[in-house]
């Protein structure tokens, strides 16, 4: 009955010795229930563990507003099941387990459980930290360590507020939702960044300290550099994170297998070329600016999902369940392409992965069946009178916008379409003129049975690809224009509006300080109105009451009240 007792605290509603003798008559119910269907002659006078179980059940399920409660069922036999369908998750799994037989033991041998305390998650979008935090919460129920088995999941931008006190309650309010449970802070980061995020880092910190926030696991997640930081902005917040668990990015061969994980399951075929065009993607996907782990295989099974289907439905194959090479490489393309323009450029990404080495000599082996170029740089020479048959994955996108819608906010500071022009055109003349020499070995020899007119098309075709790179560069060049100026833009409306706030400030002082000295003014006329100081002097306020100026003269507070029914 104690943990169950500790399982009902936190909850809302806990009404003290009225909720105890409400868990009485529950348990006094459930024994007569027990002995009346046993049929027994004699009625023993004995409450078992299976009478209390059920009575905290009962309350549990009630105080939570469900109609029954699965403590002692659990829905499945191993809580450490979901982590199964992620990849890398061996270091997060052995620490999850450690902390469950570490409490397990104690229980066995009879000792006080070890402190609980708080967690930091530290890993890119979409390496499971969510997941982990829901499965935390399951081992944790089952422990006996929290009420029950929820995760009230939130952001750090999410509690910082827009004005003073604000912060504060949108914080309480999520502690008060997480009693009994998880409370899972993603991008905490953010509590870390201006005055409203410090007020939620230092509202944070009290409530880990206060006994009605107990029950109260707290957990932040974000990016291991960004978390760092945060932490070290506040010393009392660091010293109350107790256990860190890395959730590290996935790599070319973790997404292969996740995505050939999700066709078994779903009972498709893929083939073997798509396979090799599948990880050549994963591989270019990795290298760009928002890569998001599981997230974006995910998005790629979609997209592959998508062109399957348009080449199905075409050609009347319904009922065929397999993935080919050019439905792989089209969904690949798609995804990579709106990467790119949203991006702007491809971003080196350091990967960690014991397997980069083997999977680099399965990518470099040529298909013979389909020519795959880089994602990303897709090269301007080599090209061949057979074009047409080779299927690229730059190729098997042609529908896709060329360029990025920009907000009306970014258009004031664009450039116009003349200064693009421009800008394109001297882009153009500078990679003329950067290299001639490599420019005139890369110049193809003309074939002898070519003609003048598809001689002038392919150097006008040559030329169109040049002019397109060097807009490529010129559109780079305008993205950090815009980015340069929205920072500086951002910058200033953070002055400014930190300006008014100490204005405002400043204000509310002199209003409170007016306040003040007119009480104090109504108070002296209200003294010399009693007449107990025939010299006039000014009265100054003492303990127990006004002396007057001169010292001889005393009014307490209770006879300043009589007289006008006035109290400081």
């Amino acid at each position: 009955s104690l943990s169950g007792f500790k399982r009902l605290l936190p909850l809302k509603g806990w009404g003290n010795a009225r909720d105890v003798r409400k868990f009485w008559e529950e348990v006094m119910q459930n024994r007569a229930d027990r002995v009346m269907s046993s049929n027994a002659v004699c009625i023993e006078k004995q409450i078992t563990l299976e009478d209390v179980k059920k009575a905290i059940d009962v309350k549990i399920a009630a105080r939570l507003g469900s109609t029954s409660c699965t403590h002692t069922t659990l829905t499945r036999t191993d809580p450490f099941e979901p982590l199964s369908r992620l990849y890398r998750m061996e270091a997060v799994r052995a620490k999850l387990q450690q902390l469950q037989n570490t409490f397990i033991l104690a229980q066995k041998d009879g000792d006080e459980a070890p402190p609980l305390g708080h967690f930091v998650f530290v890993g890119s979008p979409g390496t499971g930290k969510t997941t982990v935090a829901r499965v935390m919460a399951d081992i944790l129920f089952e422990l006996g360590l929290i009420g029950r088995k929820h995760v009230e999941e939130t952001t750090g931008l999410n509690l910082t507020g827009e004005y003073l006190g604000h912060t504060k309650k949108k914080v309480e309010e999520q502690l008060d939702n997480s009693r009994g449970g998880i409370l899972f802070i993603d991008e905490a980061y953010n509590m870390g960044k201006g005055t409203f995020g410090m007020e939620a880092c230092d509202t944070l910190v009290g409530a880990m300290t206060d006994p009605q926030y107990a029950s109260v696991v707290v957990v932040i997640a974000g990016y291991p550099s960004d978390i760092n930081q945060m932490l070290e902005t506040n010393p009392g917040l660091k010293s109350r994170f107790t256990h860190t668990l890395e959730f590290p990015d996935w790599c070319p061969r973790d997404c292969l297998d996740f995505f050939l994980s999700k066709v078994q399951e779903k009972k498709y075929k893929i083939d073997d070329d798509a396979k090799m065009v599948l990880e050549k993607g994963f591989k270019e996907l990795i290298r760009l600016n928002g890569w998001g782990n599981a997230r974006d295989v995910d998005a790629v099974w979609k997209a592959v999902m998508r062109f399957r289907a348009d080449r199905v439905i075409k050609h009347k194959l319904e009922g065929e369940r397999r993935f080919t090479e050019k439905d792989v490489a089209q969904g690949m393309a798609s995804l990579i392409k709106g990467r790119q323009l949203a991006e702007g450029v491809m971003a080196p990404r350091r990967i960690t992965c014991d397997e980069e080495a083997s999977s680099n000599k399965i990518l470099d082996a040529p298909s013979p069946f389909f020519s795959v170029p880089s994602f990303c740089q897709p090269t301007t020479s080599n090209l061949s009178s057979h074009r047409h048959e080779e299927i690229t994955l730059t190729d098997l996108d042609e529908n896709q916008p060329s360029s990025v819608a920009i907000d009306e906010d970014v258009a004031k500071i664009t450039p116009t379409k003349e200064k693009m022009e421009k800008q394109t055109k001297t882009e153009f003349a500078k990679h003329e003129n950067e290299n001639p020499a490599e420019k005139n070995a890369s110049a193809s020899i003309r074939d002898p049975d070519v003609s003048d007119a598809v001689w002038d098309e392919l150097q006008a075709a040559k030329e169109a690809e040049s002019l397109h790179e060097a807009k490529l560069r010129a559109e780079e060049e305008e993205r950090r224009q815009i980015e340069y100026a929205l920072k500086e833009e951002m910058a200033k409306q953070a002055v400014k509006e930190a300006h008014e706030a100490k204005l405002r400030e400043i204000q509310r002082q002199r209003e409170q300080a007016e306040l003040k000295r007119r009480e104090k003014e109504r108070i002296q006329q209200r003294l010399r109105k009693i007449g107990n100081c025939p010299m006039g002097f000014q009265w100054s306020q003492v303990s127990g009451g006004w002396r007057c100026g001169g010292g001889s003269h005393f009014v307490t507070d209770s006879e300043l009240h009589r007289h006008f029914s006035y109290s400081e």
